[in-house]
């Protein structure tokens, strides 16, 4: 089947789709970016990993930011969203030439 094929509702919904996905990666690099991660990741890596190693995975860490709603995270959690970032960024890294085709120059990569 080629895309002529398909009925003009299915075109629009794949395109509709499209333009949010390519919409997800300009934000995800904006976000990546602005958050300096690179910096993010060293600090991490160098002065923070060692410190919650000592510590038990069910420990909690006190919320000390003025996020509204947020919650104190457990070890664990901490270290199971630096690896989510970690993941996004690596797989952004791992496939910047497509990252950039689909959200185009605007994206920050």
């Amino acid at each position: 089947m080629a895309w002529a094929d398909l009925t003009a509702e299915q075109q629009q919904d794949a395109q509709q789709f499209d333009e949010q996905l390519r919409g997800l990666f300009v934000s995800v690099q904006k976000v990546l970016r602005d958050a300096d991660f690179t910096n993010l990741k060293q600090f991490y890596t160098g002065t923070v990993a060692p410190i919650l190693g000592t510590l038990g995975t069910a420990e909690e860490v006190p919320r000390t930011s003025s996020l509204a709603m947020a919650d104190d995270l457990e070890v664990g959690e901490l270290q199971t969203l630096v690896g989510l970032v970690n993941t996004l960024d690596s797989g952004i890294t791992n496939n910047l030439a497509l990252v950039v085709k689909a959200a185009g120059v605007n994206s920050g990569a």
